[in-house]
């Protein structure tokens, strides 16, 4: 939804002639099609998948680059999230209070880590009737959460592409729990050919052409 990839793969294909042909899914569903053999590279945001699947030796991580999830909330800040001293206790003010939040639910980078957030804050979920999940990603999010003054939690990228039109405010940034890690997964039963030119692939995403893009929107360059 940032629009990144949008930039990206042109620029790609016309500066190394290499031709990606991608399938846009959430990082859960993206990292069962590269341990299945059905993907020779995913661009994800889910560390805790990731070096799960570099540990059991199935493929090998290159950070791409990060930005920051924020939590956003209607302007009335009905659970008070903008005086919580961090980001858990904020998240327990959303429970506490009943306020609504509006999640992804599609098993993505931001709902897996969404929902490890939730976990850490002690707020369970099981059937709270302030907690909606909307199956979709995370532009259609963002509508859901304006429509029903909820608040809900996006990528800083993504939000600042939509913000003009959502009558939503950011209540808490900046927390060391919101950092938000893209990574490039090889898999490891790729040789030859087919490897060279992955990595060749990801070598010029780590580049300077396309760092250029990821400042534009917001991206930060990975180490």
């Amino acid at each position: 939804a940032s629009g990144l990839l949008d930039r990206l793969l042109p620029e790609l294909r016309a500066q190394t002639g290499l031709s990606v042909e991608a399938i846009v899914v959430g990082s859960g569903k993206a990292l069962r099609l590269l341990e299945r053999g059905d993907a020779d590279l995913s661009i994800t945001h889910d560390p805790d998948g990731e070096l799960a699947l570099v540990a059991r030796g199935v493929a090998e991580r290159h950070e791409l680059t990060r930005n920051d999830f924020v939590l956003l909330g209607p302007p009335a800040d009905p659970a008070a999230v903008r005086g919580a001293p961090g980001l858990l206790s904020a998240l327990a003010r959303i429970g506490a209070a009943g306020a609504i939040f509006v999640s992804r639910g599609d098993d993505s980078g931001t709902h897996r880590a969404e929902r490890r957030l939730w976990s850490a804050a002690g707020v369970t979920l099981d059937r709270a009737p302030w907690y909606r999940e909307t199956g979709q990603g995370q532009g259609e999010t963002l509508q859901v959460a304006h429509e029903t003054r909820g608040y809900t939690l996006s990528d800083a990228s993504t939000f600042h592409l939509y913000r003009a039109r959502l009558e939503l405010m950011v209540v808490l940034e900046g927390d060391a729990r919101l950092r938000n890690v893209y990574s490039a997964l090889v898999p490891a039963r790729l040789d030859g050919v087919r490897r060279r030119a992955v990595l060749r692939a990801v070598g010029w995403l780590r580049g300077p052409a396309a760092r250029a893009h990821m400042r534009a929107l917001r991206f930060e360059a990975a180490p």
